[in-house]
């Protein structure tokens, strides 16, 4: 059975936060009000400082953002943002061992909370099967401003995780995880090999405790 290895996207295959990076383009193709931008950085950057807990609230913002959109327009425009904005920040640090994986067999999974239809997008960029994200609801053709699964974060990307694996009969067997957030910690513990990914403080203290490896990509 192959190795699965899951990659973390934001700071680890990529350099900052995708999803800021999306409200930020849709400012700019004047899908988005300049008021809601400065108000999603601002939450985002509350949370970056631990003054904010709980990123989920702030994720459900977003998501709302796309209540009514067309799907297949929508589509379009993700694909534009990552082809324009995006494409350029992924580390080559971060993509060399994801290849190196590759080529030893293993099976990598992109695993984010970021929506579906960006991940589908980078999925196919890399060359991989599997990507885990937030899924935004469809209806009749038409996104919802909601979500049909759990936002993955903390204790939510654990669930996910196993659904997953479950779904598609992986085991966890020498598996790999390459992640930066604290949020991730639990997640982190239920692989065989934990790496994690520029950091943050707390992150960092803890792998240092375990001897997890720390991985820093400029």
């Amino acid at each position: 059975m192959k190795r699965i290895v899951f990659f973390d996207l934001d700071n680890t295959l990529i350099k900052g936060q995708s999803q800021q990076f999306l409200m930020k383009y849709l400012f700019k193709k004047r899908k988005v009000s300049f008021l809601f931008l400065v108000k999603i950085y601002i939450l985002f950057f509350l949370w970056k400082i631990s003054l904010l807990k709980d990123v989920i609230p702030i994720r459900k913002k977003v998501y709302r953002a796309f209540k009514d959109w067309d799907v297949n327009a929508t589509k379009a425009l993700i694909s534009d943002f990552f082809e324009s904005e995006l494409k350029c920040l992924f580390y080559p640090e971060a993509m060399e061992i994801l290849r190196q994986h590759m080529k030893n067999g293993d099976e990598v999974v992109l695993i984010s909370g970021t929506i579906n239809l960006l991940a589908e997008v980078i999925k196919n960029h890399i060359g991989i099967e599997y990507y885990i994200s937030t899924v935004l609801e469809e209806k009749n053709g038409r996104l919802t401003g909601e979500v049909s699964n759990l936002i993955l974060y903390g204790e939510n990307k654990v669930k996910v995780v196993k659904e997953f694996l479950e779904k598609h009969g992986f085991s966890l067997e020498n598996s790999y995880a390459y992640t930066d957030h604290i949020s991730d910690l639990s997640f982190l513990k239920l692989v065989t090999y934990p790496n994690v990914v520029n950091p943050d403080k707390l992150l960092k203290r803890v792998a240092a405790i375990n001897s997890w490896p720390i991985l820093i990509f400029n």
